[in-house]
């Protein structure tokens, strides 16, 4: 009898666990918009093994993010300012310093035409101003400017499902408490997480009445749809803990794919001295092609691969020089999110490069732990490490732009430090 009890009880709890997997998978958010001003201070640091090259490096800047998300249209905007310095050492140019200020502003826009037809113009611009001194020479200055617009045509849609996996931590937090015995139905956290998407994005001028007036609204739909729990002092608290936290994590659910053209255009100037003194314009036109699949396996893991091929035109136009290279991209991320604090995201790539003949590769994992102390207040640790021989980056990974550099020949990692903290 007892033997049979605990294989009901299995079979109910396995039911239950795919239920909410298949709710979180198959969420999709009604019409909302996010906004997120935020402020980070951090320090970095790089090394190539087989050399004495290292750098170290401090930086602040200040991020406003947005998400815009309706039935015909999704877009994202970023802009941010940051300001660091940095000391470089490397057998070629012995000890630098440097200070680097960089303003970007970065932008993607898919409008559907169908249900999972869409059109994007997506655009990546920046200005960097960088002010670098050696210890026997003299400061050199430069200034760049970026202009990279994108245009394309894709299939699917990715869905943000951050707000189910807040209604699943309420329904998660209340049974564990022994605040609630009965889980929610698929249909009441439909309804819970429609009504933290809609209350999450409420304008206030006092964000701690906006807290509170938002508590309200929670609590008062719950007891609209008849979720039984003794309102008490620990409903209240779990209540605020499940709705304040965890409002950032990486938690999306869908598949995309992506194809279009780049065409990026850069301008600059150099100075070495009071008489040396350089300038490049350069033009990028690439064509490419993305795909991304990112699935929520269940209330803890998330699962995500990225992939990516980029190739075309890249010419000096003061030189008058032109090389036709090609990328290759792979990623694979697995997130875990034990619960209302902790993101803990694991990867590994690989890439290949080819250009003019020239062959490069690069093999790397890495490591990005994020932490919440308050609402507001969040850690990130992260380490990475890379194998490489002669791969040249693109500075092209769809909108997740970065500055192009070689990896290899051989081992070179990266560990950062820092915290950020959202003021609204």
């Amino acid at each position: 009898m007892k033997k049979s009890l605990l294989i009901l009880l299995s079979l109910i709890s396995c039911q239950f666990i795919y239920s909410q997997s298949y709710f979180l998978k198959n969420y999709k958010a009604p019409d909302f918009k996010f906004r997120l001003l935020s402020t980070q201070l951090g320090g970095k640091g790089f090394g190539i093994g087989a050399s004495e090259s290292y750098s170290s490096q401090l930086s602040s800047g200040l991020n406003f993010y947005q998400i815009s998300n309706n039935k015909k249209y999704q877009g994202t905007y970023r802009a941010n300012y940051n300001l660091s310095f940095s000391h470089r050492k490397d057998t070629i140019n012995g000890q630098t310093a440097v200070m680097n200020n960089s303003l970007a502003n970065i932008t993607s826009n898919r409008f559907y035409l169908r249900e999972l037809l869409f059109v994007g113009v997506h655009d990546f611009s920046h200005i960097a101003l960088q002010n670098s001194g050696q210890s026997d020479q003299y400061a050199s200055n430069s200034l760049a400017i970026f202009l990279n617009p994108v245009v394309s045509v894709g299939y699917g849609r990715v869905e943000y499902v951050r707000f189910a996996r807040r209604a699943m931590d309420i329904d998660r937090m209340f049974r564990k408490r022994d605040i609630s015995q009965s889980p929610m139905s698929e249909e009441m956290l439909r309804g819970v997480a429609d009504k933290i998407t809609e209350i999450s994005n409420k304008r206030y001028f006092d964000r701690r009445l906006g807290y509170i007036d938002q508590l309200e609204l929670l609590d008062a739909y719950l007891q609209e749809i008849g979720y039984d729990s003794d309102r008490d002092i620990r409903y209240f608290s779990q209540l605020m803990d499940s709705y304040l936290f965890a409002n950032q994590m990486f938690r999306r659910s869908g598949f995309r794919m992506e194809a279009g053209v780049y065409n990026g255009l850069s301008f600059g100037y150099q100075s070495n001295g009071p008489v040396t003194f350089s300038e490049f314009t350069r033009n990028r036109t690439f064509g490419f092609l993305d795909m991304t699949y990112n699935l929520p396996v269940n209330y803890a893991l998330q699962s995500d691969i990225h992939v990516s091929v980029l190739g075309g035109l890249n010419a000096n136009l003061l030189a008058d020089t032109k090389r036709y290279p090609i990328w290759f991209d792979a990623e694979y991320t697995l997130g875990w999110f034990p619960n209302t604090r902790t993101e803990w995201y694991n990867s590994a790539s690989a890439g290949v490069y080819n250009e003019d003949n020239a062959f490069g590769y690069k093999l790397g994992v890495r490591s990005d732990l994020y932490y919440y102390f308050t609402p507001r207040f969040r850690l990130k640790a992260s380490a990475s490490m890379r194998y490489g021989y002669y791969y040249s980056q693109s500075g092209f990974f769809i909108l997740g732009i970065s500055n192009s550099s070689y990896i290899g020949p051989g081992i070179s990692y990266n560990f950062e430090f820092g915290f950020s903290y959202a003021i609204f």
